[in-house]
C-alpha cells in the first residue's frame, strides 16, 4: 500500500527497490506536469519562458554582446547558460521550445526524487503547486542550476560531485549561496550528532543565520553586488504580502518546538535557514520567494518530518494554503 513515510532524512534511504519506485514515480510525475497545457489554463503565457525564447532565438550571444573575457566575467555574467542553450540549438539543432522543456522536465523529476526517496512516492503529490509549477516552467535558468545541485547531491564521486555543483554556479551565482548555506548546514548537523546541543539554540543560530543572510541580501544588497560589479546591483523586486508569506513563516514557527533529532539532518537545517531568510527579507520589504521556490522539496520533506501533532496540523494548514494559491493563480 502506498504511504507517505514520516521518517527523518538522515536516515538511511532504503534499498535500490525504494530508489527505482521513487525514479519512476518521479518520471512519471514530470510527464505528466509537463503534459499539462498550463499557460492554455492560466489564458497567458510564463513571461520570463518568453523571454528567454526571444533571448535565443532573436538577439546575439552574451558572449558576443558584452565581448566578456576572463573568469570573472563569465562568472558573473553567468554565460555557462546561454552557451549551453545555444550550442545545444546550433550544435545538435534541438528547438528551443524542446531544450526548454527538457529543462522542466529535469527539474520537476530532480524535485519529485527528493522527496520520493525519503517519503515515499505519495509525497510527490505536495509538489502539485503554482509555485512549483511557475519555477520549473519559466524561472528555467534558475530551475537547471537548482537541479543540477540536486543532481550532485546524490552523486558518489567527488570529482563529478565538485565539476556538477561549478557548473551550476556558472549558470546562477545564487548557487553560490545555496551551497555555503548547505556546507553549513552539513557541519553542525555533525556537530549535532556528537553533542547534545540544546533544541532552542540550534533553532536560533539557523534563524539567526536566515536574518544574516536577509540582510546580505536586502539592505546590503546593493553595496555588496555594486562591489564586485554584479550586473544586477540596480534590480528591485517587490517583496511578498505578509498574507503571501504567512505559511511559510508558521512552518518556521514550529521549529523550536522540534526534538534534537530533528536537527540533525543537513537538509531540514537548510530549509530553516531558508524560511528564516524569506521570513526576515519579507518583513525588510525584501524580494526572497525564490528561496522558497527553489528548496520547495526540501521546505516540504521539513514539514514531513515534524513531530507530532505539529505535522499534522501543519499538513491540514498547507492543503488550505494550497486551495487559496491555486484560486489565486486562475484568478
Amino acid at each position: 500500500m502506498l504511504t507517505i513515510s514520516y521518517q527523518h532524512p538522515y536516515r538511511g534511504l532504503g534499498g535500490s527497490s525504494v530508489n527505482l519506485q521513487a525514479v519512476f514515480a518521479s518520471l512519471l510525475f514530470a510527464l505528466f506536469m509537463l503534459w499539462i497545457p498550463w499557460e492554455e489554463l492560466v489564458g497567458k503565457e510564463f513571461e520570463d519562458k518568453q523571454v528567454y525564447i526571444n533571448n535565443f532565438l532573436y538577439l546575439k550571444s552574451i558572449v558576443e554582446d558584452k565581448d566578456l573575457s576572463g573568469l570573472r566575467d563569465f562568472f558573473f555574467n553567468e554565460v555557462l547558460w546561454d552557451v549551453l542553450v545555444r550550442a545545444a540549438m546550433d550544435k545538435l539543432g534541438i528547438p528551443i521550445g524542446v531544450i526548454l522543456n527538457a529543462v522542466t522536465f529535469l527539474c520537476l523529476f530532480c524535485f519529485a526524487r527528493f522527496l520520493a526517496v525519503r517519503h515515499g512516492v505519495l509525497s510527490i503529490l505536495l509538489l502539485v503547486n503554482p509555485l512549483v509549477v511557475d519555477f520549473a516552467f519559466s524561472q528555467l535558468r534558475m530551475a537547471f542550476a537548482v537541479s543540477l545541485v540536486l543532481l550532485a547531491l546524490s552523486l558518489r564521486s567527488r570529482v563529478a560531485l565538485c565539476a556538477t555543483l561549478v557548473m551550476a554556479c556558472f549558470i546562477h551565482t545564487a548557487m553560490v549561496l545555496f551551497i555555503v548555506m548547505y556546507l553549513v548546514a552539513v557541519q553542525v548537523s555533525l556537530w549535532v550528532r556528537k553533542r547534545n546541543f540544546p533544541v532552542y539554540t540550534l533553532a536560533y543560530i539557523a534563524m539567526a543565520g536566515g536574518a544574516l543572510i536577509a540582510l546580505l541580501i536586502g539592505p546590503l544588497r546593493g553595496s555588496l553586488l555594486s562591489s564586485v560589479g554584479d550586473r544586477r546591483a540596480e534590480y528591485e523586486l517587490g517583496a511578498a504580502t505578509l498574507s503571501y508569506a504567512s505559511f511559510w513563516i508558521g512552518l518556521l514557527a514550529t521549529v523550536p518546538l522540534q526534538k534534537a533529532r530533528f536537527y540533525a539532518s543537513r537538509f531540514n537545517l537548510l530549509s530553516v535557514a531558508c524560511l528564516a531568510t524569506f521570513t526576515f527579507a519579507t518583513l525588510m520589504g525584501v524580494f526572497a520567494a525564490r528561496f522558497i521556490s527553489a528548496l520547495f522539496p526540501m521546505l516540504m520533506s521539513l514539514m514531513l518530518t515534524l513531530g507530532r501533532p505539529v505535522r499534522e496540523v501543519m499538513l491540514l494548514m498547507y492543503l488550505v494554503y494550497l486551495g487559496l494559491q491555486w484560486h489565486y493563480w486562475f484568478l
